[in-house]
């Protein structure tokens, strides 16, 4: 049912309107008003889908409503069609710039009349009900990302629980959920983290990092390598999703493991670093994406991690300024930052916050979701 508000401040008028559009168009309920204060009230009061408002009427004038209601945001979108008996052309483009979405003239012959504005109120009708629909739908939409961003930020912790390591994670989303993942486990002391970084940042890339999440923190306890644990989680998550066509992403596991971190790559085009007191490295290790092959079979590479080393690990959304992944570029930075920066009492936190400010395009913002984890043995 689709209310219509009409305004005239002469009941004839009035009555005439209504009655043209309650035999030409079904469920349709009618209120009115004899100016424009009226007007603005019923308006505010109650759902309104279309007004048909005059021009010329006491206390308050048609243009005066028109005005009002296009400096509110609440009804930008709501169709008000303007018949009035003015005819000059000039009244008539004041009216239509004011937000009118169609004019029509009272002086038009009844059968005119009853064709020209039952059908114009019919497609305005038909148009306003279809962006409701759409407003509803992206309203709905948006509340649905607010819920998968509040859960999401619940399971992505800024501080890991390490003795002696000291841990700080900086996500960004680019959108309300990132398709980002930073998790951590511990068994039988050994350390393992795992960084996804999924395309976009859709609800569906936000649910599957965290099932692969699920499948880290499954399978992390049994396993004794970071080449063995990728290989496990490409091979189960390729299972698990063999009726869905073409889902790849790439991933990094790590191994920390006494005075030693052990890394494997499944297509991460982003490589972490190592600051220590002596040098900068980066972390060289290469892989496929997850999801391309089930029997894919995954190398590490092992590198000393002692006494306030720091090791970085970042997606590519940190390099957002550069129009390609710029890897002399990138690593020209690196060294910039370690050369800056690196001292031995800096915390990760700390750290963190450089790298970001260093890497970001302040003007431009994100292009990607965003996470950089600094870590630090102490």
């Amino acid at each position: 049912m689709s209310n219509i508000l009409v305004v005239d401040d002469a009941a004839l008028n009035r009555v005439m309107m209504m009655e043209i559009l309650k035999k030409n168009i079904k469920d349709v309920s009618f209120l009115e008003a004899t100016n424009g204060q009226e007007a603005l009230e019923q308006i505010y009061e109650k759902e309104i889908d279309l007004v048909i408002l005059d021009l010329n009427m006491p206390i308050k004038d048609g243009y005066e409503v028109l005005k009002d209601l296009k400096n509110d945001n609440r009804f930008v979108n709501l169709p008000i069609i303007v018949n009035s008996s003015i005819t000059d052309k000039e009244k008539v483009k004041e009216a239509l710039s004011f937000g009118a979405a169609d004019y029509f003239v009272k002086s038009q012959k009844m059968e005119d009349m009853e064709v020209l504005i039952s059908t114009k109120v019919n497609n305005i009708l038909n148009y306003y009900n279809h962006v409701k629909k759409m407003a509803d739908a992206k309203n709905k939409l948006e509340n649905d990302m607010n819920i998968a961003s509040i859960v999401q930020r619940d399971f992505l912790k800024t501080k890991i629980d390490f003795e002696d390591i000291q841990t700080y994670v900086h996500y960004e989303a680019l959108n309300k959920i990132s398709g980002d993942l930073f998790a951590t486990a511990k068994y039988k002391g050994n350390k393992w983290i795992l960084l996804v970084d999924m395309k976009n940042s859709s609800v569906s890339s936000a649910l599957l990092s965290l099932f692969f999440r699920e499948l880290f923190m499954k399978h992390a306890k049994f396993c004794n390598s970071a080449s063995e644990l990728m290989e496990k989680l490409n091979f189960e998550f390729m299972k698990l999703m063999s009726d869905i066509d073409y889902v790849f992403f790439s991933a990094m596991v790590v191994l920390i493991k006494n005075d030693k971190i052990y890394v494997a790559n499944a297509g991460s085009g982003t490589l972490p670093y190592i600051f220590s007191k002596a040098f900068i490295q980066e972390v060289r290790a290469n892989g496929r994406m997850i999801g391309v092959m089930e029997d894919t079979k995954y190398s590490q590479v092992e590198y000393d991690f002692v006494k306030d080393d720091m090791l970085i690990l970042c997606t590519d959304g940190l390099f957002s300024k550069f129009l390609d992944v710029d890897l002399e570029n990138i690593q020209r930075t690196f060294f910039h930052i370690y050369d800056k920066f690196y001292k031995d009492d800096i915390d990760a936190k700390k750290l963190t916050l450089n790298i970001y400010n260093e890497f970001l395009d302040k003007e431009n913002g994100l292009k990607d979701d965003l996470t950089i984890a600094c870590l630090k043995k102490i």
